[in-house]
């Protein structure tokens, strides 16, 4: 204590009374957005609409480059650690050095071709480390499989469920669920959640009852006519299904076009199945291997995880910042044709847990800017 400097207990004093006044100020905040409610006839989307654009303001990406597909294809082994690195500074405007373990072994065994790596997964990676002080994440654990790192990080993921009298079998445990993978935008390719959670851009809401992170959900009904490709844009980890004649690029551009930045889809973050109808592996995946594991290896890896992420999905689109609804299948241009289809988004029960209950944050995918609303979308059918 007698080291301690001389007037540091009025510093510290002043400084509370500085966290108070600021509190005051948001309750201030707060009541008069509820004065707008009574007094004006304004919905609570509005206002929270408001208030989410200033929360959400992203940090850090001023200078964040939105790759194209051949950037993000180019292969790590094309660059020295070195040239990486200020590739990697050059489009994230970072200033990092070599000086760091976690970046120099990393590097290395990217650019070594130990690790399969190109370059849009390893720059999604380091601009998401990278935002604040660096976190430590093992780009290869999290990568090669999301669930492991549950395990190495000591998270209790067991599945623990319950089944009644009817035979109905329900969740205990985990009480809830976050996605396993996001899809990033800017570097197209999609990456393992634990990046994004750790990063700062997780940015999550504190004046909705329910906290909601920084990233968007896709909702889209499924079409008859779904192709299968094998994509570079999720390392090439499972088949990705997708209407015929759309491409990922367009989808990716007119999401970027919205305003999103890390979004959620099912068809790219969700490990889709290996097998045809037929129970037979998909054409060309017969004796294909992601990260030295065959097809039927990797059946049993989604078989594992839609145990939980299937049941739970709604809560992906619950916490989600913006969700976007392709109605008439991802991809396509909205219209007011084959509404009585039974593939339509409207007429399907698995589109119900697809909707974070706030209906002003809705956008209509395929619709220039995508604001198109129910009442005016009912006005046009």
């Amino acid at each position: 204590m007698g080291n301690t400097p001389s007037g540091s207990s009025s510093e510290a004093g002043d400084d509370i009374d500085e966290i108070i006044d600021g509190l005051d100020k948001i309750v201030d905040e707060i009541d008069e957005a509820i004065d707008d409610l009574k007094t004006n006839d304004i919905s609570i989307g509005e206002v929270l609409k408001g208030v989410c654009k200033e929360a959400f303001i992203p940090t850090n990406i001023a200078h964040h480059r939105k790759l194209t597909p051949e950037e993000a294809s180019c292969p790590c082994t094309a660059y020295t650690p070195k040239e990486l690195l200020d590739t990697l500074n050059l489009f994230t405007g970072k200033t990092h050095n070599m000086d760091r373990e976690l970046l120099e072994e990393t590097f290395a065994a990217a650019c070594d071709g130990s690790k399969i790596c190109d370059f849009g997964t390893i720059y999604s990676w380091y601009r998401l480390e990278a935002t604040g002080s660096f976190r430590g994440t093992d780009l290869w654990i999290s990568l090669y499989d999301p669930r492991d790192i549950h395990d190495a990080a000591d998270e209790d993921m067991s599945i623990e469920t319950v089944t009644d009298d009817d035979g109905n079998e329900y969740i205990l445990h985990p009480p809830s669920v976050d996605p396993l993978r996001l899809w990033d935008l800017y570097s197209h390719r999609v990456i393992p959640f634990r990046w994004f959670r750790k990063s700062d851009f997780s940015i999550t809401n504190i004046v909705r009852a329910k906290e909601y992170a920084n990233y968007w959900a896709i909702s889209h009904s499924w079409t008859d006519d779904m192709v299968r490709l094998t994509t570079a844009v999720n390392q090439e980890q499972h088949p990705v299904p997708i209407p015929e004649g759309i491409t990922l690029e367009a989808v990716r551009d007119e999401l970027l076009g919205l305003g999103a930045q890390f979004c959620w889809l099912d068809l790219l973050c969700l490990r889709q199945s290996y097998l045809n109808y037929n129970g037979d592996p998909w054409p060309g995946w017969e004796n294909k291997t992601v990260y030295g594991r065959s097809w039927l290896e990797l059946e049993e890896m989604r078989d594992k995880e839609w145990k939980t992420d299937v049941p739970m999905m709604g809560q992906i689109y619950e916490k989600s910042k913006q969700t976007v609804r392709w109605y008439n299948g991802l991809g396509r241009e909205f219209t007011t044709k084959g509404w009585g289809h039974r593939r339509h988004w409207c007429n399907r029960v698995w589109t119900l847990q697809e909707n974070s209950g706030w209906e002003d944050f809705a956008l209509t995918g395929g619709h220039p800017g995508g604001e198109l609303d129910l009442q005016t979308m009912c006005e046009v059918i």
